[in-house]
């Protein structure tokens, strides 16, 4: 309902396991892992690093996003 980040795909953090095929196509660029305050992030991050992504976590997730006022897209 807050808007994501233009060309985000919203995976959530209890799915992720099942469903890393969806980052496969992804696999060849850097993958940004955004939460809503970044608590989650970094243990995402060390299960795609295992599988061989090259991932980094956005610091302060969402709530540092809007807070700098960055753009977000709303459907």
């Amino acid at each position: 309902k807050a808007g994501h980040i233009t060309n985000a795909v919203n995976i959530p953090f209890a799915a992720v396991a099942g469903r890393v095929s969806e980052l496969e196509k992804h696999r060849d660029k850097k993958i940004i892992l955004v939460d809503k305050v970044g608590q989650h992030a970094g243990d995402v991050a060390k299960q795609l690093k295992v599988l061989g992504f090259d991932v980094v976590r956005l610091g302060g997730g969402m709530s540092e996003w809007a807070h700098q006022s960055l753009p977000v897209v709303k459907k």
